[in-house]
């Protein structure tokens, strides 16, 4: 009917939704290595930190950081 063909007009090409989109594999990097994907043709870094690096981490003073919040909230766990 026309309102479906119209309706679908709005929605977002098959090449638009591939770039909204990234599948990374945490599992995949190595403890303490950095990773550089592309995503939306911008860098996107990550990296799986060591126990020792989140640990470090916590124990930052937030009233020292420019845009404080707490690592635990931040950061995901996977």
């Amino acid at each position: 009917s026309m309102v479906i063909e119209f309706v679908s007009t709005w929605s977002a090409s098959a090449d638009v939704l591939a770039l909204a989109q990234i599948v990374i594999k945490l599992g995949d990097i190595p403890e303490g290595k950095n990773v550089t994907f592309k995503w939306r043709g911008k860098p996107l870094f990550v990296r799986h930190r060591t126990a020792q690096e989140i640990e470090t981490e916590q124990g930052v003073d937030l009233s020292t950081l420019r845009d404080a919040q707490h690592d635990n909230d931040r950061a995901t766990k996977p």
